[in-house]
């Protein structure tokens, strides 16, 4: 019983993390897309 919550717990969390993440890094793509391509183009 605790493990199954344990489990679901860390599943969220971690979907919560995900959707974070995927949001900052779409504000950092507009932010620094230039620079991106400047260190692709090295």
């Amino acid at each position: 019983m605790k493990r199954n919550t344990m489990i679901a717990k860390t599943k969220m969390i971690v979907n919560c993390l995900q959707i974070h993440i995927w949001g900052h890094m779409r504000i950092y793509a507009r932010k620094y897309r230039k620079t991106y391509y400047r260190m692709l183009s090295l």
